[in-house]
């Protein structure tokens, strides 16, 4: 990879980085993390009373909770890639002057 693919890369992570810190702090995305605790909450109720013999219920609750507890995490996963590949590209800009 050439040192303009890395560079470009790297941008790019930023910009998701940040687009995906818009978002987390937005209204939309505060609704959507919301929604995702409240399916991961239900789950987690259901699994509590659901039939041990149910196989095929419990991996769908399973599922349910997962997807909710992963939604967020995901964000927050780009969020902190953007912020490593700022600091990646500040140190290279600083080791070149």
């Amino acid at each position: 990879m050439s040192e303009s693919q890395h560079r470009d890369e790297l941008i790019a992570e930023v910009l998701i980085g940040e687009e995906a810190e818009r978002f987390l702090e937005s209204e939309l995305g505060q609704c959507l993390v919301g929604m995702a605790q409240q399916e991961r909450q239900i789950a987690m109720e259901a699994l509590e009373s659901v039939n041990p013999t149910d196989v095929q219920e419990i991996e769908r609750l399973q599922r349910q909770a997962w997807n909710g507890r992963h939604f967020e995490l995901w964000i927050k996963e780009l969020i902190d890639k953007g912020r490593q590949a700022y600091n990646v590209m500040k140190g290279e800009d600083e080791s070149q002057n």
